[in-house]
């Protein structure tokens, strides 16, 4: 189902073929906005780095701002991945016209 203009409008009509012509090429669209392998190495890098699994276990440590260290590194860690997220979506989300 290709929308209503398709449906109403006479098939040479510009506003029938603009339709046509943006789901032929949602496919094509697609394809040019491939996120390189530099951000998927950034993101896995970070989802692994929020998890603090790699904080030894047998030393006390410090609080910053009332939380453990390895609990506020990784809320940082998280808050840069969100980031990288977003920037990504925002640079690489194919875009309607």
């Amino acid at each position: 189902m290709a929308g209503w203009t398709t449906d109403v409008l006479p098939k040479n009509h510009p506003l029938a073929r603009a339709a046509t012509d943006r789901g032929e090429n949602k496919q094509a669209m697609r394809t040019d906005n491939k996120i390189p392998a530099a951000v998927w190495a950034v993101l896995v890098a970070l989802l692994i780095l929020t998890v603090p699994f790699y904080w030894p276990d047998d030393r006390i440590r410090p609080f910053v701002l009332g939380l453990p260290v390895w609990a506020f590194v990784s809320l940082v860690f998280s808050a840069l991945f969100a980031c990288v997220i977003a920037w990504t979506i925002m640079t690489y989300w194919p875009e309607d016209e």
